[in-house]
């Protein structure tokens, strides 16, 4: 699985609450750059319910070249993929926590992702918040992190530094200190 141009990340199920079809569009929109026409656009998961209109979205915007659908990746693939990512792109609508995230962010890699449900807690100011209702938003998200090596260098720095707060270890004490206040 070697990806030699340039590309933008997603991981997760491929299923509506991921708003694919906005990134979709949005990509798209990032392609009429005759600039950016080397891009491609990775989507790694499994397929989820109602995944349908995602590959019909491909067809219909005629990206069947820029966006490269893997399925289901190993953890060493997903590393892989990562670390070679202009960017993990999350434009979610529903989020319980986000791990492709942290997952992200701990390997110093850039984050375009929702403003909304949980994940602006998650990222805090580390990563660039769009709106995942307007196709818009992703597209000049997408314009910018190529375009300003500072922004994305201070966002995968940031974003490591948060990382770090979230590890199963710490997990594990905050989920005993919550049995043990139940006493």
């Amino acid at each position: 699985m070697k990806i030699t141009d340039p590309y933008f990340l997603f991981i997760g199920t491929l299923e509506p609450r991921k708003n694919l079809n906005r990134l979709i569009e949005g990509f798209a929109g990032f392609l009429k750059d005759s600039s950016n026409k080397s891009f491609k656009l990775v989507l790694a998961g499994k397929k989820g319910w109602k995944y349908e209109p995602i590959f019909n979205a491909i067809k219909n915007e005629g990206l069947q070249d820029n966006i490269i659908y893997l399925g289901y990746i190993s953890l060493e693939e997903k590393i892989y993929l990562l670390k070679r990512a202009i960017a993990l792109t999350y434009p979610s609508l529903y989020e319980g926590f986000g791990l492709p995230i942290i997952e992200a962010m701990n390997l110093g890699v850039p984050v375009i992702t929702s403003n909304i449900a949980s994940i602006p807690e998650l990222v805090i100011d580390n990563a660039l918040l769009i709106d995942p209702y307007d196709a818009e938003t992703i597209n000049e998200a997408m314009k910018k992190i190529i375009a300003d090596s500072q922004l994305r260098e201070s966002l995968a720095k940031k974003g490591q530094g948060i990382a770090r707060n979230f590890t199963w270890q710490e997990c594990a004490k905050k989920t005993l200190a919550v049995y043990e206040n139940l006493k």
